[in-house]
C-alpha cells in the first residue's frame, strides 16, 4: 500500500508569533547594530553637529489710549471732526501683525546695524514669533537664535523699536489730522467772516424792519377805525333804508286812496290831499337822497378798507421776509461759529495727542527679554529616542526583507516549507 503523502500547507497560513520572534532572534545582531548606529548617529549630530538654539521672549501690555475713548454720541460736524482727529482702533491682532511686518522688522535690523544681506527682515522673520496670550491684553514675542546674547538683544531692541514705531505712526496720523483740520478751519473762518459782514449789514438795516413793523401797526390801527366807521355807516344806511321803505309805503297807500276817490269812493278835501301827497313825495325823495349818500359813504369806506388791507398785507409780507432772512442769517452764523469751535477743540486735542508718546502710553513692556541659559534646540534625548525608534523599525523591516529573500534550506523545516516533502530522517554532522 502506497504511503499517503501529507497535504501541502501554505506556510503563510500556519505562521504564528513564534516564527516572527524566531526571525528577530535569528537576525538580532542586525537589529541591534542598525538601532545602535541610528542612536549613535543622532547623538553625534545632536551633540557635535547641530548648533544649540536659544529662545527668549518679551511680553508687552496693550491698553486703549485715552484719546480713543468716547463718552457720548456725536453727530454732524462734531462726529466728522472726531473721526478725523481720532486714532484708528487697534486690536491685539493688529499689533501682532505690525510686529511681524517686513517693514518693521527691517527697521529693527537697521536699528541693530546689521548687514542687510546677512541679517535682514527675512532672516528676522524666521527668528521672531508673536502671539496674543489668550484672554489677556498681553502680546508675547519670542526670538530664537544660536547666539543667546543676540537673541535677547534682538527681543529687547524689537520691543523698544515697536514703541517708537507706534508713536511715530500715531504722530504722523495726528500730524495729518491737524493739517486737514487747520485747512478746514481756515475755510470755515473765511465763511464766518463773510457771514458776520452780512449779519452786520443786516443789523444796520434793522430800522427797515422797525419801519415795516410801524407801517403794519399803523395800517391795522387805521383798519380798526375804518371798520368802526363802516359799521356805523352801515347802521345809518340800514336806518335810512328802513325810513325810506316806510315813506314809500305811506306814499303808496296815499296814492291808492286817491285812486279809490277817482273811482267813486269818497275822500277828504282835494287841496289837503294834494298837499299831503306833495309832502309824502318830498319825504321819499329826501330819504332816497339820504340813502344814496349813506350808500356812497359805505362804498367809499369799504373801498378804503380794501386798500388798507392790501397795504397791510404787503407790508406784513415784507416784514415776514425780512425777519425770516434775519433768523436764517443768525442760524447760519451760529452753525458756522459752532463748526469753528468744534474744529478748534479737535485741533487742540490732536496737537496734544501728537506731542505725547502714544507708543509708551498705549504699550508697555511688562517682561523684558533675558539672556537664556539653556538651549531649546536640539533636544538631544528626544532626537536620540526618535532615531532609536526609527532605526529599530528600519532594522525590523530590513530583517523581514532579508528573511524573505533567503531561499536556502538549512534544516528539515526549510525542506518541508519550500518543497512540501516530509522528512524521513536526519543525518547528524560528526566532527
Amino acid at each position: 500500500m502506497l504511503q499517503e503523502i501529507p497535504e501541502i500547507v501554505d506556510p503563510m497560513d500556519t505562521i504564528d508569533l513564534r516564527q516572527y520572534v524566531g526571525i528577530l532572534r535569528k537576525w538580532r545582531w542586525v537589529v541591534v547594530l542598525i538601532t545602535s548606529m541610528s542612536v549613535l548617529t543622532a547623538g553625534v549630530v545632536s551633540f557635535f553637529v547641530l548648533p544649540p538654539v536659544y529662545e527668549t521672549k518679551v511680553t508687552m501690555l496693550v491698553s486703549q489710549p485715552a484719546t480713543q475713548r468716547t463718552t457720548r454720541e456725536e453727530t454732524g460736524v462734531e462726529a466728522v471732526a472726531s473721526a478725523v482727529s481720532r486714532l484708528p482702533e487697534m486690536t491685539l491682532n493688529t499689533y501682532v501683525g505690525q510686529v511681524l511686518s517686513p517693514y518693521f522688522l527691517d527697521q529693527v535690523a537697521a536699528a541693530m546695524k546689521f548687514d542687510r544681506n546677512v541679517l535682514g527682515a527675512k532672516e528676522l522673520a524666521s527668528m521672531v514669533e508673536a502671539r496674543v496670550i489668550k484672554d489677556t491684553n498681553l502680546i508675547e514675542v519670542k526670538v530664537t537664535n544660536t547666539d543667546r546674547a543676540l537673541a535677547a538683544e534682538i527681543a529687547n531692541t524689537l520691543s523698544r523699536q515697536f514703541l517708537e514705531f507706534i508713536s511715530k505712526n500715531s504722530q504722523d496720523q495726528m500730524g495729518k489730522s491737524v493739517k486737514f483740520l487747520e485747512e478746514q478751519m481756515a475755510l470755515v473762518k473765511k465763511d464766518l467772516d463773510a457771514a458776520n459782514i452780512r449779519m452786520k449789514k443786516m443789523k444796520s438795516e434793522s430800522s427797515a424792519i422797525e419801519m415795516l413793523q410801524n407801517e403794519v401797526d399803523t395800517r391795522f390801527q387805521m383798519l380798526a377805525k375804518l371798520r368802526e366807521q363802516l359799521m356805523n355807516a352801515e347802521a345809518e344806511q340800514a336806518l335810512v333804508s328802513a325810513g325810506l321803505e316806510k315813506a314809500r309805503e305811506i306814499l303808496a297807500a296815499f296814492r291808492e286812496q286817491k285812486e279809490n276817490q277817482l273811482n267813486g269812493i269818497p275822500m277828504t278835501d282835494d287841496n289837503s290831499a294834494k298837499v299831503r301827497l306833495a309832502q309824502l313825495e318830498s319825504t321819499v325823495d329826501a330819504k332816497e337822497v339820504e340813502f344814496a349818500e349813506k350808500s356812497a359813504r359805505v362804498a367809499a369806506l369799504e373801498a378804503r378798507v380794501g386798500e388798507l388791507m392790501a397795504e397791510a398785507e404787503k407790508y406784513q409780507n415784507q416784514l415776514v421776509d425780512r425777519k425770516t432772512q434775519y433768523e436764517q442769517m443768525e442760524k447760519q452764523v451760529s452753525q458756522i461759529e459752532e463748526t469753528h469751535r468744534v474744529l478748534s477743540d479737535r485741533i487742540l486735542q490732536a496737537q496734544m495727542a501728537r506731542s505725547l508718546n502714544l507708543g509708551e502710553a498705549n504699550i508697555s513692556v511688562v517682561s523684558p527679554a533675558l539672556i537664556p541659559t539653556t538651549p531649546v534646540k536640539p533636544n538631544k534625548k528626544l532626537n536620540m529616542a526618535v532615531a532609536g525608534v526609527l532605526g529599530a523599525f528600519l532594522a525590523i523591516g530590513l530583517v523581514f526583507v532579508l528573511e524573505y529573500l533567503d531561499n536556502t534550506m538549512k534544516n528539515p523545516d526549510d525542506v518541508r516549507k519550500h518543497l512540501g516533502l516530509p522528512t524521513l530522517g536526519n543525518i547528524p554532522v560528526i566532527e
